[in-house]
């Protein structure tokens, strides 16, 4: 009798053991996964989307003009580029007067925050130094442009010169 009962107890906990191994193995794969409502989970597909997102900004509880607030993905997604691009331009402006953050370094630190060094070297370069006053029109617009070559959105990269410098122009006039 006693034999039987250890037997009985040894099943019962051989039963939960494959319960919770299942239950993790469950929960596991719905993180790697996601859930499906326009989530991706690799940043290169993101950069294929049509996002209007030229800085990938992270998708926050920020009511940005111009923000598609049904989209569900990782980064923000916007209705035009303009306004894509004002976000990335008014988060820059927090950075500067809220955090006074006032280097390439810093700012892209805070950006990116698993940035490598390539990144700020990038930007360094096509902001011509480390320090960044963006009161200089000319110094704010080429960080901007720095940081959406280097993130590398496809319809950004797809515009010409002059269609960034539109888009980059209406952004400003909507600040």
């Amino acid at each position: 009798m006693i034999k039987k009962r250890k037997e009985i107890s040894n099943i019962i906990i051989l039963i939960l053991l494959l319960i919770l191994l299942l239950i993790s193995f469950l929960l596991y794969n719905r993180k790697r996964k996601g859930n499906n409502n326009n989530n991706i989970d690799n940043n290169q597909d993101y950069a294929n989307q049509d996002l209007n997102n030229p800085g990938f900004l992270i998708r926050t509880n920020n009511n940005w003009l111009g923000k598609d607030p049904n989209y569900k993905g990782k980064f923000e997604r916007f209705f035009d580029i303009k306004y894509g691009v004002r976000a990335a331009i008014k988060n820059i402006h927090s950075y500067y007067y809220i955090h006074n953050l006032r280097t390439v370094s810093e700012i892209i630190n805070r950006w990116c925050p698993s940035n490598n060094n390539s990144y700020i070297e990038f930007v360094r370069a096509r902001v011509g130094s480390e320090s960044i006053d963006i009161n200089d029109s000319k110094q704010l617009k080429n960080l901007m442009f720095a940081i959406f070559d280097f993130e590398g959105s496809k319809k950004w990269k797809s515009l010409s010169m002059q269609e960034r410098e539109k888009v980059y122009n209406e952004a400003i006039e909507l600040l």
